[in-house]
């Protein structure tokens, strides 16, 4: 069972109208997986936190 009901366009296109619920769950759901990612090809767990924070940060400016 699916612990995100919402789709994952329907959380982008919440962020662009600044709804920081849906920034919340798109990064809850991301945020580790992405992380797990960016430590496998950079070798460094600090390296990758700090690529996925920017990576979220990008999201939220831009929308």
């Amino acid at each position: 069972m699916n612990s995100y009901p919402i789709s994952d366009e329907s959380l982008f296109s919440k962020i662009k109208e600044d709804n920081t619920y849906a920034f919340n769950t798109l990064f809850t759901k991301f945020y580790k997986s992405l992380c797990y990612y960016a430590n496998k090809i950079s070798g460094k767990p600090e390296k990758a936190d700090d690529i996925v924070q920017e990576l979220f940060i990008r999201i939220w400016e831009t929308g």
